[in-house]
């Protein structure tokens, strides 16, 4: 039988098996093994996938720090932007994948099928940590139709995320608000008042038919701009004003409160629990 060569697979002629192929208009590929071409064209072909693999890594990563740094500029609340965007990505690493068919990343407004998000996550955990070299045999010709252009592949996209984290971490500095000019922020003026307690006190005051007033809790602390941080805060809202969504404001507190032999309440832990 003859032997296929790098011009049929890059033709897109023939599919190898072990990629993820698709049907178009209800045709399906002609799938291949290794074993169906020639031997010389086989490690040509092995060259090739690896460098569009890097190519597609390389593009897609790009296009993540062009977004971010575009965003990171104009953004007023830097340093919750910057932990969002790396807890967002560490959770498409190695987060619970919840059991539905489709996953809304919403701070990156990304939609994931579970599937690709498993293999993003094995792909992780067995050859980015593991070190388990999986090659590339998945990577199809960008002239074979039976592939979903649409998509980066599952492996491509764990590199990018963990190459982009590492990005992340290198080049933006989270704000040093652990100095005691961070008492003077209305964030950890807030926060104080959760973690010893008296922010329980101030919001039961203010029921009125067991809804807490946080206009009149803010009269009372004598500054109306602490609303937000409380109502926020107190409904455990997706919003940069609500203090348990930043790991490095709740850090700061609960390490000035031992610092300064403050007990901190059970209810401020189950906020940080709830976030």
């Amino acid at each position: 039988m003859k032997k296929h060569t790098f011009k049929d697979w890059y033709k897109g002629n023939v599919t190898l098996k072990y990629a993820k192929s698709v049907f178009i208009n209800e045709n399906k590929p002609k799938l291949v093994s290794w074993d169906e071409f020639i031997k010389t064209d086989v490690v040509k072909i092995k060259e090739k996938q690896k460098e569009i693999f890097r190519k597609t890594v390389d593009s897609k990563l790009e296009s993540f720090k062009k977004r971010f740094f575009e965003r990171y500029k104009n953004s007023i609340f830097k340093e919750e932007l910057l932990e969002t965007e790396k807890r967002e990505f560490a959770d498409i690493l190695n987060g619970p994948i919840p059991d539905v068919d489709l996953i809304v990343s919403k701070n990156i407004d990304v939609l994931f099928e579970r599937e690709d998000l498993l293999e993003i996550q094995s792909y992780y955990k067995n050859t980015i940590v593991g070190g388990c070299d999986e090659g590339f045999d998945f990577v199809q010709s960008p002239k074979d139709n039976y592939q979903d252009v649409s998509k980066t592949p599952s492996q491509a996209y764990a590199i990018v995320c963990f190459k982009y984290l590492e990005w992340l971490f290198e080049n933006f500095k989270v704000t040093d608000n652990h100095s005691k000019d961070a008492t003077e922020f209305l964030w950890f003026k807030v926060g104080l008042l959760f973690a010893n307690g008296e922010m329980d006190s101030l919001i039961e005051e203010s029921k009125c038919e067991n809804i807490p007033n946080f206009s009149a809790i803010s009269r009372k602390l004598e500054n109306m701009n602490c609303r937000p941080y409380i109502s926020e805060s107190y409904y455990s809202k997706n919003n940069r004003k609500n203090i348990f969504l930043s790991k490095s404001k709740v850090s700061y507190l609960e390490k000035y409160c031992k610092e300064n032999n403050i007990p901190i309440v059970e209810s401020f832990k189950a906020y940080v629990k709830k976030t």
